[in-house]
């Protein structure tokens, strides 16, 4: 399963390969038909490149003499390339070629270890997530609304509005953010459901990816699933696809357990998730987790190893106020409203 899931992400590799190689010619195209100058100037780049290839081959030259010529020529070329495309009104890299990921250039490799953007695509391959740039494109710190939030101070053991609440958590999932690679910091955000918790982790999910680290988002239930697949399961094709996925789950650079105690775990789940969550801080592997239970009721369902490793390594945040989906529906007027 393993071999099948990763021969499908390097087919598409191959598949941007051929759409962004037919993209370039159609530049090419669009820019000798535009700007024949810039055609003369190609052919002039590849007759100097194929006179220097002949030239070190008959090694009948001052080789050093003959590189620098060539490489002040080349520059030169380039230069009156760059600013006939800029006077057009393009790009001075519009004819380069085009990449949807620079770093390896749709290779999937860098110097033979596995580029960021081929671990996302296989952690995206294994929990089946397709949608989720779609996902980030609405859910982002920009879209981010305090106005949903009431100003009024409910009655609270936080003693401030939720307005006020959910924009100290969000400076600090900003700070998590702009810190990601220098600080090692870790989320544990509870409250009732719809105040945008799971937004919020998306929010954060977004920025991480940008910055190319991979990220895995999982809902509890799809962990409890995983977990009780790769211990019970018969077939074996169902067992060598989980322990990949389990495998991420530890070493992943940001995991987001969305949901925790949706279901009540039995001893099985409870003792992988402990480990999970405890192997990451071991190895300063960073982690968001969000949950529609108190610590009270947290507590009641986890074991007190597991809860001292969160209250030891999680900032605890508590999300207030009234479900953010039901302000959308019936509108932002909610100044006046009573909790």
């Amino acid at each position: 399963m393993q071999n099948r899931v990763f021969r499908e992400v390097m087919l598409e590799y191959d598949k941007y390969k051929r759409v962004n190689k037919v993209e370039k010619d159609k530049r090419i195209k669009k820019i000798y038909d535009a700007i024949p100058e810039i055609q003369k100037i190609d052919d002039r780049l590849q007759e100097i490149g194929i006179g220097l290839s002949k030239s070190i081959i008959l090694q009948n030259f001052d080789r050093e003499e003959l590189l620098l010529k060539s490489e002040a020529r080349l520059n030169e070329l380039e230069k009156r390339k760059k600013n006939l495309l800029s006077s057009a009104g393009y790009p001075e890299d519009y004819l380069d070629d085009i990449y949807n990921c620079k770093l390896c250039k749709d290779t999937g490799y860098i110097n033979n270890n596995k580029c960021k953007c081929l671990k996302q695509k296989l952690i995206n391959k294994y929990y089946d997530i397709t949608n989720l740039e779609e996902i980030l494109k609405e859910e982002n710190f920009k879209a981010f609304k305090f106005e949903l939030y009431s100003t009024e101070v409910i009655n609270s053991d936080l003693g401030i509005s939720p307005r006020e609440n959910i924009q100290i958590i969000f400076k600090n999932a900003l700070r998590f953010v702009e810190d990601f690679d220098v600080n090692f910091n870790n989320f544990l955000f509870y409250g009732d459901a719809g105040l945008g918790k799971t937004f919020l982790s998306n929010c954060i999910a977004g920025e991480i990816l940008k910055g190319g680290w991979a990220v895995l988002y999982i809902p509890f239930s799809k962990l409890t699933r995983t977990i009780e697949l790769d211990r019970f399961s018969k077939k074996e094709e169902e067992k060598e696809i989980t322990r990949d996925e389990l495998k991420t789950l530890y070493t992943v650079d940001l995991l987001i357990l969305d949901d925790l105690g949706t279901e009540v775990p039995n001893i099985l789940v409870q003792s992988e998730v402990f480990n999970i969550i405890n192997s990451r801080i071991s190895s300063k592997k960073q982690t968001i987790i969000s949950t529609n239970l108190s610590p009270e009721n947290l507590a009641a369902q986890y074991s007190d190893r597991l809860l001292s490793r969160l209250a030891g390594n999680y900032e605890i945040m508590k999300f207030i106020g009234k479900d953010i989906r039901s302000v959308k529906k019936y509108g932002l007027k909610i100044e006046k409203e009573k909790y």
